[in-house]
């Protein structure tokens, strides 16, 4: 299995401007640090069959030790990102301390469906200045450290107008996150 970071990038900048949807296939794909562009964009997985189908579904799994997807925008107002999903895949980190599977910075209204964050000793999801974002139907499975440093899931505002609010959590599930399952830091977070 090769690296398709750059692949995935090229198809994501080949979109319009108005974005558009990335079908996946089955399978592992490797990917380091895809960033995703400053445009509204879908990664659609292949569902994941039950115990015994024999089909693992989409994973994206961490080439080299860093994050697996980042979204950055740079402030509030002049570099915000909008409109990211992703549905039906498993996003696999790396296990090294200090990079989350997800990373996720001044973004609105992102989606994940049906998405299994998975095998990161650091943050599942790192969410910074993140709001009306949406969880549905997600699993977060061995994430975070046992001390607590490292939550799962890590919220985290900056204050004034910076801040992360309505993010909704709706029917997940969390399985052997040692230490926290949530961490919130910052100000101004709701």
């Amino acid at each position: 299995v090769t690296d398709d970071t750059a692949a995935l990038a090229a198809l994501m900048a080949a979109l319009p401007q108005a974005g558009g949807t990335i079908l996946l296939p089955a399978g592992t794909i490797l990917v380091n640090d895809l960033v995703i562009p400053a445009k509204p964009i879908t990664l659609e997985g292949v569902a994941r069959g039950g115990i015994g189908a024999g089909n693992d579904g989409t994973i994206l799994r961490c080439s080299n030790g860093h994050a697996v997807i980042k979204s950055m925008g740079t402030s509030d107002y002049v570099d915000r990102r909008y409109y990211l999903t992703l549905r039906s895949l498993m996003v696999y980190g790396s296990g090294t301390p200090g990079f989350p599977a997800l990373e996720l910075r001044y973004v609105s209204y992102f989606r994940a469906h049906s998405v299994n964050f998975n095998n990161s000793a650091s943050q599942l999801c790192y969410l910074h200045n993140v709001w009306d974002s949406r969880f549905y139907d997600c699993d977060f499975s061995y994430g975070g450290n046992a001390s607590g440093t490292e939550p799962a899931v890590h919220i985290h505002g900056t204050g004034g107008e910076s801040s992360s609010n309505e993010i909704y959590f709706d029917n997940c599930r969390w399985e052997r996150c040692p230490g926290t399952s949530f961490g919130i830091t910052g100000s101004n977070v709701f």
